[in-house]
């Protein structure tokens, strides 16, 4: 009896095409897995772009696409600050720890440069050094005023006593002429020529006293030259007023004024509290009021003076616009942050400072000191 063995080619054979194809396809599963690739690769490369992309940007903040520049211009943060920022305002030097005794302002209130912002509890110790000085003022021309008096007399009096002695010498100079005579005659003894020669030394000598305390009064040409007694009062007198004068620059310790014009936006002390040289308000021109914005040092090279540029912030209920006016070239740290935690801190930037149109300055003085978001139009 002969046996069969099965062929399992043959089998094949026997099967339909149809049949052999998805017996096929059914033991390649790696094919399978091709198609499930070739349709997450692009996915996985899209995605691997944009984290490129968005890592390049946000790690330095100075990158940024063509696209986004051309499109929607340079993005920055700022803050709306016056024209001049906001200033803090202290008491002038030397007013030591003196308190607030009256406040002549309130916030919101409209200064001049020079206004009285406060007055100090030193004023009244101020105001009596002003008093004491002012007194040895007038004590010093008085006696000014008597030195003269008392030199115009004592001159009198010694012009009249050189008058005396000249008259004097004269006399003496015309007896001993008039003995040198007798005596050659032998009308008179040289005893009475030595006495008379005498007596006109004697009175040369009480000329040349006169003379000399003259000299000490009145001046021997007609010159304004002042004698030694009246310049000496003088010079008193312009000690005095040097002493006012300090006294009345040491009262400006008692009193705080404004450094500019502007608005009143804060008061951090009230009266009786001491000042210490605190800033006790903060002022700003807020007629006139900007935004000072930290643009990226590599952006900068972008901007120009003159260009738009765009403000919004969540408090805003319309944009503000502006212009550029002035483009710094400092570069350091950047101090406008956003409130992101993951927002960039360690970024150089240089400030560009932006004056509001003024519908926008309208808007802007109600929020001094806003951080907007500024959109520089190319």
């Amino acid at each position: 009896m002969n046996s069969i063995t099965p062929n399992s080619s043959s089998e094949d054979d026997s099967l339909p095409l149809p049949v052999i194809k998805n017996s096929m396809t059914e033991s390649f599963p790696e094919k399978r897995l091709s198609r499930i690739l070739l349709v997450i690769l692009p996915v996985i490369a899209v995605v691997f772009f944009a984290f490129k992309i968005s890592h390049r940007n946000s790690g330095t903040g100075e990158e940024t696409t063509g696209i986004v520049a051309a499109n929607q211009g340079i993005f920055a943060l700022g803050r709306l600050e016056p024209e001049g920022e906001v200033i803090g305002v202290a008491a002038p030097g030397g007013s030591g720890d003196s308190r607030i005794e009256t406040l002549k302002v309130e916030e919101g209130s409209k200064v001049k440069a020079g206004d009285i912002l406060a007055v100090l509890d030193n004023e009244k110790r101020l105001l009596a050094a002003i008093k004491v000085a002012g007194s040895s003022v007038t004590q010093a021309k008085a006696n000014l005023a008597k030195t003269i008096r008392e030199v115009e007399t004592t001159t009198d009096q010694l012009r009249a006593a050189l008058l005396s002695m000249e008259a004097r010498v004269e006399t003496a100079r015309t007896k001993v002429s008039r003995y040198k005579l007798l005596v050659r005659d032998g009308g008179v003894s040289k005893d009475r020529l030595d006495d008379a020669m005498l007596e006109l030394k004697t009175a040369s000598e009480m000329k040349r006293e006169a003379e000399a305390r003259l000299n000490r009064y009145a001046s021997a040409s007609d010159a304004d030259t002042e004698t030694v007694d009246v310049a000496l009062s003088r010079s008193e007198v312009a000690k005095a007023e040097s002493m006012l004068l300090q006294a009345t620059e040491d009262l400006e310790q008692s009193l705080v004024r404004a450094p500019q014009d502007g608005t009143i936006l804060r008061l951090n002390l009230r009266p009786g509290e001491r000042i210490n040289q605190m800033e006790f308000l903060e002022m700003g021109n807020i007629a006139k009021m900007m935004v000072r914005i930290e643009v990226y040092e590599s952006d900068v090279a972008t901007l120009q003076v003159g260009q738009k540029v765009i403000l919004s912030a969540s408090p805003l209920a319309i944009d503000l616009n502006g212009k550029v006016e002035r483009i710094g070239t400092l570069v350091r740290q950047q101090e406008i942050v956003d409130s992101d935690p993951a927002a960039n801190t360690d970024a150089r930037v240089i400030e560009v400072w932006a004056r509001l149109e003024d519908d926008s300055q309208r808007t802007a003085v109600n929020f001094v000191n806003l951080q907007v978001r500024a959109r520089f139009v190319p």
